[in-house]
């Protein structure tokens, strides 16, 4: 994914570097796919070969990087190896539990949104609407989402993460015949997660708090007791934030 956004992008002077990055990584990917969509989730270094094992979230987020490889490598193996991936996810769901978390699939609909112009696929739609509506049931009035664990405070990145496929998911079914009463109750779940990001947002929020406060400014903590700052944290909630303005403009709404 990073290679992706280098390769189109990046300084002009080190974007077929990235290219060539992307693209041995896709040939990588595709190697680790199954024949039924899924893929093995781990490697052996040592004994050069796949194993076949999953964890939650790997195979939305490898459908995802090979949806935006074809952007602009246009190639029918990384498309279908994508669309495969997609089936799979949203037609092997036997029981809550089963072999992923269902709440985990926020890179499922991110790559239903990049291959919709190109594949689309309404059996992921419906399984991501579906996954938003359980996002709902779990919403707390403050826009946070409850924790799996009881004895754990709601973490910001979960609401970041729900944001960024729920998003993804009202974007496409806002371009299709999908009543306004799911797209309205949708939108709003979003509004309150944005709200929730951005009053968590260390701007300056408790900066004081850090042995640099200004090099904390923008940041996104854990939770509200947990202040260990991670890269990935502004990566969900920035990319959630963006993907919202994205859809407010393309509906031409504040």
């Amino acid at each position: 994914l990073a290679y992706v956004e280098l390769a189109q992008y990046g300084p002009e002077a080190h974007r077929i570097f990235f290219r060539d990055r992307a693209l041995e990584l896709s040939t990588f990917l595709r190697s680790m796919q199954r024949a039924d969509g899924e893929f093995k989730h781990e490697y052996d270094r040592m004994n050069a070969q796949a194993v076949d094992v999953q964890h939650r979230y790997f195979t939305g987020e490898a459908a995802f990087a090979l949806a935006r490889a074809q952007r602009f490598t246009h190639d029918a193996r990384e498309l279908g190896a994508a669309s495969r991936a997609l089936s799979y996810i949203s037609g092997h769901w036997s029981f809550f539990g089963s072999r992923y978390y269902f709440d985990a699939e926020h890179w499922t609909c991110q790559a239903l949104e990049e291959l919709w112009p190109v594949a689309p696929d309404r059996a992921t739609l419906d399984f991501c609407l579906r996954w938003s509506s359980f996002n709902q049931a779990l919403q707390n009035d403050d826009g946070s989402y409850t924790a799996i664990d009881p004895l754990a405070r709601a973490r910001i990145t979960q609401a970041a993460t729900h944001a960024e496929g729920g998003i993804a998911a009202l974007s496409v079914a806002a371009r299709t015949n999908v009543s306004p009463a799911i797209l309205n109750a949708l939108e709003r779940q979003l509004r309150y997660a944005m709200e929730y990001l951005l009053g968590q947002q260390l701007l300056p929020g408790r900066t004081q708090l850090f042995k640099n406060p200004q090099a904390s400014l923008g940041a996104m903590p854990g939770s509200v007791v947990d202040y260990w700052l991670r890269i990935d944290y502004p990566q969900h909630a920035g990319g959630a934030m963006l993907r919202f303005l994205s859809y407010l403009e393309q509906q031409n709404k504040k």
